[in-house]
């Protein structure tokens, strides 16, 4: 046995066999859906409670708390780009720098939509 084959014998375990390219995709994609899947469902979450909060009507109107309910609807955009990042991870994985810039501006108009439509309901 010579030096390179103990020393590659002691990275795996025997009898295993390493995870195919292929296996590593798909897994990856998965993860990605899951991951997406859980911040969509909670971004929508945010996004009602923000909207409730800062408009004060849900089954009643009361007065609104725009300084309560912003910060919530920005949580729920900064959720929506997280949820865009890791179908991007899932599936490309690739260009970080672009996929940053273009959910920094994704962002910057979703916040101004959203604090337009809340302001609009006053």
């Amino acid at each position: 046995m010579s030096v390179t084959d103990s020393a590659s014998m002691s990275r795996t375990n025997p009898g295993s066999r390493p995870i195919s390219p292929t296996t590593r995709r798909v897994l990856r994609a998965v993860a990605g859906l899951v991951a997406a899947i859980a911040l969509f469902s909670t971004a929508g979450i945010a996004y009602i409670i923000g909207v409730v909060v800062a408009t004060g009507c849900f089954i009643g109107c009361t007065d609104p708390d725009p300084i309560a309910g912003i910060p919530i609807l920005m949580a729920a955009v900064a959720l929506l780009a997280l949820a865009l990042a890791a179908l991007w991870w899932g599936f490309f994985n690739r260009h970080w720098s672009r996929v940053w810039r273009a959910l920094g501006i994704l962002g910057a108009v979703l916040t101004v939509v959203l604090v337009a439509l809340v302001s609009s309901a006053w």
